[in-house]
């Protein structure tokens, strides 16, 4: 090889070493690649009922998928909307990022929001996360049988339903009591009110002689609350039961065990604002009310100051229910009625007592003959009117 040639080689290799280092030297002094948000889920859904407590936050993850230090923040657009936190920084770590919503006071129906990420050095900023709420309406209670819905006493199907599939539930059932039978010589003595006519298969109550666990009286505790005797009582009348449906040889039934569990359904419910005397009341509006069927004392007659006082302790201020008899009111305008206090009708008590007559005045005499046997007791044991 001639010199010449040696000479052009080495310049040839020369060339490439010189070019491989500034190569080298052009990949040091490159700038580095900047930080890039990258953030999961892309989105978010929430599914509440409207009233129910707020759903659990879920988690958003916020990380650097780029070089360098990613300093980020997050905003959203709903006031409805949480996120936490609002900053953080990464390098290449997860950051955590919980996202939660407050539907208090919201309407049903679908809402939507944006979270946006923004980081200024970040190669892609912002980024935008979408949030999805749905506020359901509250769910269609199942109508199961309560003690505020009232059922109609000859609708048989649903009352043989209420028995078989919710025995459990005590319900309250309306109708007219078209016949009544108090069967004595039958064991445990039953008494039947009956809603239908014919009255095989159909709704009725039953009230036995007594408990037939306990040997406690039962019908003693109905005949003194509706006297003379609830078969003469609730004959023909609109009532209101309550109690659970049980199903005998296929007949609906409810047995009554207390007096509170049956009730007339014309009754009128008022509060007694004052006491004029023993037997005369003033209920809300300025409305007078006259017991019917007694008499008590006037001013300055012996037992005037304790049958009037009697009277406020028994019904002042107190929530009372009115039963009419035939006339609505007397000559003075005063509405005519039983009154009666829980399970205790005022008109009777105050005669049993001795501080009221028995006071007969046609045509309101459903109680009359209670009211004179009444009387007689007070006078027989000196009470009250009777002691002088």
């Amino acid at each position: 090889m001639t010199n010449k040639h040696k000479r052009y080689l080495l310049s040839i290799v020369a060339l490439a070493f010189l070019l491989a280092g500034s190569i080298v030297a052009c990949e040091k002094q490159a700038p580095p690649s900047p930080p890039a948000i990258t953030a999961s889920p892309s989105s978010f859904s929430f599914i509440v009922e409207q009233g129910e407590p707020n759903p659990p936050s879920q988690i958003l993850n916020i990380w650097n998928s780029g070089s360098g230090m990613l300093s980020w923040s997050i905003s959203d657009s709903a006031p409805w909307l949480n996120v936490s936190p609002t900053s953080d920084s990464s390098s290449g770590e997860v950051n955590d990022v919980a996202v939660s919503v407050n539907t208090l006071g919201m309407s049903t129906g679908s809402h939507a929001a944006i979270i946006t990420i923004a980081a200024p050095e970040a190669s892609n900023t912002p980024q935008t996360i979408v949030v999805n709420l749905t506020i359901n309406p509250p769910p269609v209670e199942e109508t199961e049988p309560t003690a505020e819905q009232v059922i109609d006493a000859l609708d048989t199907d649903k009352l043989l339903e209420i028995g078989y599939s919710h025995p459990e539930k005590v319900v309250t059932v309306e109708g007219v009591i078209v016949r009544t039978y108090y069967a004595k010589n039958s064991k445990g003595k039953p008494t039947f009110l009956d809603f239908h006519d014919p009255y095989e298969g159909y709704f009725q109550c039953v009230i036995w002689q007594k408990d037939k666990q306990t040997g406690k009286p039962i019908r003693g505790k109905f005949i003194e609350a509706f006297p003379p005797n609830p078969e003469t009582y609730f004959l023909n009348k609109q009532v209101r039961v309550e109690g659970k449906i049980n199903i005998y040889e296929g007949t609906p039934e409810i047995v009554l065990d207390d007096p509170s569990q049956i009730r007339i359904a014309e009754y009128e419910d008022a509060v007694v604002t004052k006491v004029i005397d023993g037997d005369t009341i003033e209920i809300e509006g300025g409305v007078k009310v006259r017991y019917i069927g007694i008499d008590t004392p006037e001013i300055g007659e012996p037992y005037y100051l304790e049958a009037t006082e009697a009277n406020r302790q028994l019904v002042e201020g107190k929530k009372v229910r009115l039963e009419k008899d035939i006339e609505d009111k007397d000559e003075y305008g005063r509405l005519l009625r039983y009154v009666w206090v829980d399970e205790i009708m005022v008109n009777a008590e105050f005669v049993r007592l001795g501080y009221a007559y028995s006071y007969c005045y046609p045509p309101n005499l459903k109680f009359q003959a209670h009211f004179l046997q009444l009387e007689k007791e007070a006078r027989e044991q000196k009470r009250g009117l009777w002691s002088e």
